[in-house]
């Protein structure tokens, strides 16, 4: 995961004999889908369970508008409309950083849309026992 920005992933499952197709396709388009500007990196993860194989395809950005800028554009509609036509499923992710929140009523895990610097005075710090 990234600790700024927005990833977002691409995961792609095969049928049978749907990834033959995938792999005539794929390194004619690569280059072109990855390079498309705004994409801050791109990496591919390949994993492998009971239900057969997938492919996890991450997109990183440095903002929304630079993800929403991407997927809006024609060279990726045409390359997710391939991807849905030779896959048997696919599913996009859109990741945003995260924050635990400590104390509150609130959730747990909120929207990091900033952050905060806090002074801890030493003075204010309790002992700590030996064993905690």
């Amino acid at each position: 995961m990234i600790a700024d920005g927005v990833a977002y992933e691409v995961t792609v499952e095969f049928g049978d004999g749907d990834r033959d197709r995938f792999e005539s396709w794929f390194p004619n388009v690569v280059l072109d889908w990855t390079t498309q500007p705004d994409i801050r990196s791109f990496r591919v993860h390949r994993g492998v369970d009971a239900d057969g194989e997938r492919l996890r395809f991450v997109f990183t950005f440095e903002t929304e508008d630079d993800w929403e800028r991407f997927v809006q554009r024609s060279a990726h509609r045409e390359r997710m409309d391939h991807l849905e036509s030779v896959a048997e499923t696919v599913r996009t992710t859109l990741w945003t950083p995260g924050a635990i929140a400590l104390g509150g009523d609130g959730p747990a895990i909120v929207p990091a849309t900033g952050t905060t610097e806090t002074t801890i005075d030493p003075s204010d710090r309790a002992e700590v026992e030996p064993g905690l």
